[in-house]
C-alpha cells in the first residue's frame, strides 16, 4: 500500500472516530438539557404549590387571629360593663410589658397577672358594713335571752319587725325563716349556745379549711382561690349532694375577723366569681349563697361557753318541694350545728395547749387588736 493510500485511510478513520464522538457528546449534551428542564418544570410546580399553601395558611391564620381578637374585645366589653375602667386594663398591661423579660414564664405570669386583675377586689370584697350589720346581731339575742330569764315569752319577730317563722325551738337552739323578696327561697337564722367547748374552737373548726376536710364527709374538695392583703379570701368548695344529684360547687369570698374589745368572733361568707374557677360542667354552681356566723364567749374566747347567731341562705338549684325544703331545714340545720359542735370538741382535744395566740397567727384571720374604742361602741351589748 503506498503512502498516499495509508494517509487517505487514516484521515477517514479519524472523521469517523469524531463523528461517532460528537454523536455521543450530543447524547449527553441532550440527556442533561433534558433532566435540567425536568427539574425546572417540578421547581416550577413546587413553587406554585406552595403559593397556595402559603395563601390558605394565611386564611387559616387570619381566621383565627381574627377570632381571638373579637373574643378579646367581647372579654374586655363585659369586664368594662361590669365596672372594670380603663386603668384596671392600663395596668394590667403594664405589668405584664414590664415582667415580661424578668421571668421565662411568661404564659403562667399572664395567667397569674390575668386573674389577679380581672377579679376586682374593691368591688368583690366583705366591708366593713357587712361585718358590723353581723356584730350587730348579738344585740338581739342579748334580749331574747333576758325575755326568756324573765319568762317572756316574745319571738323573733318582736325584735326584729320582720315575718320570721318559727322552724324549731328546743333547748339552747331556735331556727326561723322567712322568704326573700322576689325569690323561692327563704333566708335562715340560727341562734345557739353551747357549754362544753370553747368559741375559739367552734370559730377554728369553720376557718381551718383543712380541718374541715377531716371532720365534713361531704367535702369533695375544698380549697383557697385567692387572698386578699386585707385576709379576704376567695374560697372554692365542692360537696356530694344525694344520689341521683349532681355535686354542687360554691365559690364565695369570706372575711373573718375576730374582735377582742367586744369579744366577738365574726365570719362572713357570700358567693362571687373569679377567672381561676369558671362554672364547668362537672358540677352544679350554686351562685346564690351567703353565710353569717357571730360568736360571742360567756367569759372569754379559751374558755367553755358561748352563744352564736347564724344566718344564711342558698339556692342549690334542686327544684324541691316547699314541704321538703322545711323538712332541710328542721333536721339538716340541728345535724349541721351538731356536726360544728363535734369537730369543735375533736379540735379542742386534739389541742389542748392552744388559745388565742394561735389564731392570731393566721394570715387569713383579722385580729383586730388595735380597734379604738370609739370602734367598739358602734354595736350595744
Amino acid at each position: 500500500m503506498s503512502l498516499q493510500a495509508s494517509v487517505t485511510k487514516s484521515r477517514e478513520l479519524f472523521k469517523r472516530i469524531l463523528a461517532l464522538s460528537s454523536n455521543k457528546s450530543h447524547r449527553t449534551i441532550l440527556r442533561c438539557y433534558s433532566t435540567e428542564n425536568k427539574i425546572k418544570r417540578f421547581a416550577v410546580r413546587l413553587n406554585d404549590r406552595l403559593k397556595i399553601l402559603t395563601q390558605l395558611f394565611a386564611i387559616q391564620c387570619n381566621f383565627i387571629a381574627a377570632q381571638r381578637i373579637r373574643r378579646t374585645f367581647q372579654m374586655v366589653n363585659l369586664y368594662y360593663n361590669l365596672g372594670y375602667n380603663s386603668s384596671h386594663f392600663k395596668n394590667f398591661f403594664q405589668l405584664c410589658a414590664s415582667s415580661f423579660y424578668k421571668s421565662r414564664r411568661v404564659p403562667r405570669l399572664f395567667a397569674a397577672l390575668g386573674a389577679s386583675v380581672l377579679f376586682n377586689w374593691d368591688e368583690q370584697k366583705i366591708n366593713d358594713d357587712e361585718i358590723e350589720s353581723c356584730a350587730g346581731e348579738i344585740a338581739i339575742f342579748n334580749k331574747m335571752q333576758d325575755n326568756a330569764e324573765s319568762n317572756k315569752e316574745m319571738t323573733l319577730n318582736e325584735f326584729t319587725n320582720e315575718k320570721w317563722e318559727t322552724i324549731i325551738t328546743a333547748k339552747n337552739l331556735l331556727v326561723y325563716r322567712r322568704p326573700l323578696e322576689n325569690s323561692y327561697l327563704y333566708e335562715y337564722k340560727v341562734f345557739g349556745s353551747f357549754f362544753d367547748v370553747s368559741a375559739r374552737a367552734f370559730f377554728s373548726v369553720q376557718a381551718d379549711l383543712g380541718y374541715r376536710k377531716e371532720w365534713d364527709k361531704l367535702v369533695v374538695d375544698l380549697d383557697v382561690v385567692d387572698r386578699n392583703d386585707d385576709g379576704s379570701e376567695v374560697v372554692h368548695w365542692v360537696t356530694h349532694f344525694p344520689y341521683p344529684m349532681y355535686r354542687r360547687d360554691y365559690l364565695y369570698i369570706r372575711k373573718s375577723v375576730v374582735d377582742p374589745h367586744r369579744k366577738l368572733m365574726i365570719m362572713v361568707s357570700r358567693a362571687t366569681d373569679h377567672p381561676k374557677k369558671p362554672i364547668t360542667d362537672e358540677y352544679v354552681r350554686v351562685s346564690t349563697y351567703r353565710s353569717e356566723m357571730c360568736i360571742k364567749p360567756h367569759t372569754n374566747f379559751d374558755d367553755n361557753g358561748f352563744d352564736y347567731i347564724l344566718t344564711y341562705y342558698d339556692d342549690p338549684k334542686g327544684n324541691f318541694p316547699s314541704a321538703a325544703y322545711r323538712w332541710m331545714a328542721s333536721k339538716g340545720v340541728p345535724d349541721f350545728v351538731e356536726k360544728l359542735h363535734k369537730a369543735a370538741l375533736t379540735y379542742q382535744s386534739r389541742y389542748p395547749n392552744a388559745n388565742m395566740d394561735r389564731l392570731k397567727k393566721k394570715k387569713h384571720i383579722l385580729y383586730e387588736d388595735d380597734s379604738k374604742e370609739e370602734d367598739c361602741q358602734k354595736v350595744p351589748m
